[in-house]
């Protein structure tokens, strides 16, 4: 899972197979579904979350990230 973190308004988003823009609109990204290729305008950073460690995560356990309880 990728996640794009917009380093002016601090937005997090999932990138998926189509645009999506952050809260203040200055970072896009998209994952090309076709070629797999990443493209990200805008002052942006990328995180990569690994499926398996995203699938097995519980609630307030940390791995390398964790689960805030709500």
């Amino acid at each position: 899972m990728k996640l794009l973190n917009c380093r002016q308004c601090d937005d997090v988003i999932k990138i998926v197979d189509k645009a999506r823009s952050c809260e203040c609109g200055r970072c896009t990204g998209m994952l090309d579904a076709v070629g797999g290729t990443l493209l990200v305008t805008g002052p942006a950073r990328v995180f990569e979350i690994p499926w398996p460690e995203y699938d097995q995560a519980a609630g307030g356990e940390w791995q390398r990230w964790r689960m805030v309880p709500r």
